[in-house]
């Protein structure tokens, strides 16, 4: 319960400093290189994060392995799976850097930019991909730690790096604005999140062993046929979330890329800080499976949905119904065609949650092929949907239309249908579900629908008391209507706990 507790808290902080590193910064970026640039610089992540494909969905097996032989008491195993991976991942950074140089030659190509701006997109586009090149042997040592279920240590490399990145484009982005500046502060602070965690792999799995003599054909022909599938299931998510920013470029060019980028970035936050206690799922149901606790895995799954879906309310709401608040607060004039999409982006975060528990319920079971179909099944709907809808509208909301379709699909239909198959009751996900979405409505009628009634503004201080108002009723309505006598229980011992109170008398999951 402690290491859980500190691993909650660690990601909540983890998370709280992006999002507000992300607030801070966004509006900085947008004045030093400009919103061409920075809708160039969105497309250029958007194309990495889309190489980060090339891992071939080896980091999440290496997580769900390394929990599940936990559970079975294996560390011959987890040795075995470290060596194999560790050489799969040296041979495909040489690839990912390879292809991404490729891709920065042919940039201008791909979007279109003005003729001052080509050259220096380029440069950064490699940067880019020389921090691509790094993520998949030093992310090596961060899979094993989740799988260890030491989410607290990943969570500190990446507070330090965001501190890092933060004071390196307020000191030095300020003074030189240019793109390859840019990207160079990025690839700094990937090395330190990366890197930190490597201090730390010896203390929390002191018997681990890398060696040549674990690699061998079969073992890498075993990781690879189970990892198959979670990288079709990554594919999937990389189109739902990052192919519309590329689609958009291609279609309608940077500036509107920039438009939807800012949207898409506080879309990226809700939805991050409502799966940030979800992620410690994934390595806790693996290890529950090596241990054969099917039961104690569905209970996860219907208090995981619970949970998530009462942050992406309290996040998702502002979104759906104060956007051209917030974003005039945050960024200011000219970005009103970022409103529509943030609306219906706002909304998705309420199903992208469940989404997430469900396919990682799924990928731990050990059942990635039926998920990875799914998956792949949406992503290919999102994508035709959004080219086509781009290609005929001509309008970037019908992107983030295409992409609350979609993951209203999954998480309503496809996914809860697959874990119906696992023993998961689908009358208790809906509830677990319906319950935090009801308890948002009901709070939102006095304090977000009433503000955005009486008036229209763009204050930071009175969209501050707004969103405090709505907090506060959406915390007291939540308690009582959305969460369980026991999920009750458990906030109760954990806070008794931190105040050093006995609660000996509180349930558990």
């Amino acid at each position: 319960m402690r290491l859980a507790a500190r691993n909650l808290g660690s990601n909540y902080l983890a998370y709280a400093a992006s999002v507000l590193s992300g607030l801070v910064l966004t509006p900085i970026i947008i004045d030093a290189i400009g919103q061409e640039g920075y809708g160039a610089w969105i497309f250029i992540v958007s194309l990495t994060t889309m190489l980060r494909l090339l891992d071939f969905g080896i980091t999440p097996t290496v997580v769900r392995f390394t929990a599940f032989h936990r559970g079975q008491g294996a560390a011959d195993e987890i040795d075995a799976l470290a060596s194999t991976s560790l050489a799969v991942f040296l041979l495909l950074g040489v690839l990912s850097l390879l292809v991404g140089l490729v891709l920065a030659w042919f940039l201008p190509d791909m979007i279109a930019l003005s003729p001052d701006l080509q050259q220096p997109a380029q440069v950064a586009a490699v940067i880019a991909a020389l921090t691509l090149g790094t993520q998949a042997p030093l992310g090596l040592v961060g899979s094993l730690l989740k799988g260890a279920q030491r989410f607290d240590v990943l969570s500190t490399g990446a507070v330090v790096s965001i501190v890092a990145y933060t004071a390196l484009v307020i000191v030095v982005l300020t003074d030189h604005s240019s793109l390859p500046v840019l990207a160079t502060i990025a690839f700094v602070a990937t090395v330190i999140r990366l890197g930190y965690p490597v201090f730390f792999i010896r203390r929390e799995l002191p018997g681990l062993r890398v060696s040549r003599t674990s690699v061998s054909r079969a073992n890498v022909r075993a990781l690879l046929g189970f990892s198959w599938f979670a990288f079709l299931g990554h594919v999937a998510g990389k189109v739902v979330f990052s192919a519309d920013v590329i689609v958009i470029g291609a279609i309608l060019g940077a500036r509107q890329v920039a438009l939807y980028g800012v949207a898409a970035r506080l879309f990226g936050l809700a939805a991050g800080v409502a799966s940030t206690g979800t992620d410690l799922l994934l390595p806790l149901q693996s290890e529950l499976e090596g241990r054969g606790e099917h039961e104690r895995q569905r209970s996860f799954v219907v208090t995981g949905v619970r949970a998530s879906t009462c942050v992406a309310v309290l996040l998702g709401f502002p979104l759906i119904i104060l956007p051209s608040w917030i974003l005039t607060a945050w960024v200011g004039a000219g970005f009103a065609g970022s409103i529509a999409p943030l609306a219906l982006l706002g909304l998705a975060v309420a199903f992208t949650t469940t989404n997430s528990v469900l396919s990682q319920y799924l990928f731990a079971r050990g059942r990635p092929a039926l998920l990875a179909v799914a998956q792949s099944s949406l992503a290919i709907a999102n994508l035709v949907l959004t080219t086509t809808l781009l290609l005929t509208v001509g309008e970037i909301w019908v992107a983030a239309l295409a992409t609350l379709v979609v993951e209203a699909i999954g998480a309503a239909l496809v996914l809860p249908l697959l874990a119906r198959r696992r023993g998961v009751s689908l009358r208790r996900l809906a509830a677990a579900w319906a319950h935090p979405v009801g308890a948002g409505i009901i709070a939102a009628l006095p304090t977000l629908v009433l503000a955005r009634a009486v008036t229209q503004t763009s204050s930071l201080v009175i969209l501050a008391c707004v969103g405090t108002a709505w907090a506060v009723a959406f915390a007291a309505v939540a308690w009582r209507l959305a969460l369980t006598d026991t999920e009750r229980a458990l906030v109760r011992r954990l806070v008794a706990r931190r105040r050093g109170k006995p609660s000996a008398s509180s349930p558990t999951l």
